[in-house]
């Protein structure tokens, strides 16, 4: 094996095993939102608020106004461009996240149709029970409340 395919192989491999260790740990070091929180999307939830719903911190303020020398008549004009266009973002997203939902229910949907001659109407019952995208996303929140159950 030449240097090139040994460099290629241990890049996959590095690839892979921190793909993997990301997919796993993610929910070790995701923070813990509350379901309802999680049902009402980014830019939605009061856990963190959106940049037009309340003031920007003072530190991030400071952060921006150091890194772009702002002066001070450049300061509020700047502030309120940037929340507006954030809150933009946000309304983006939380579209996105909405029509996210519809894309996989129908698509579910059209998996059963195509597989309702081969499967059972039980089998069918338990598929959806695990794998419909509204009991994956409630077993998702289960899984948030009792990690906060156990964390307080």
């Amino acid at each position: 094996m030449n240097i090139k395919s040994k460099a290629l192989l241990a890049y996959v491999v590095i690839f892979l095993a921190g793909g993997a260790s990301g997919y796993f740990l993610n929910e070790a070091v995701s923070p813990g939102f509350t379901s309802e929180s999680f049902e009402r999307g980014p830019g939605m939830n009061d856990d963190l608020p959106s940049p037009g719903e309340e003031e920007i911190p003072q530190k991030i303020k400071d952060f921006f106004i150091d890194r772009l020398d702002l002066r001070d008549d450049q300061i509020d004009p700047y502030f309120t461009v940037q929340s507006e266009h954030m809150q933009k973002v946000f309304d983006v997203l939380r579209e996105n996240r909405r029509n996210e939902r519809d894309t996989l229910r129908q698509m579910h949907s059209d998996f059963i149709n195509e597989i309702d001659e081969i499967l059972t109407a039980d089998q069918i019952e338990k598929l959806n029970s695990f794998a419909h995208p509204d009991s994956v996303q409630q077993r998702r929140m289960e899984r948030q409340r009792h990690r906060q159950g156990r964390r307080r």
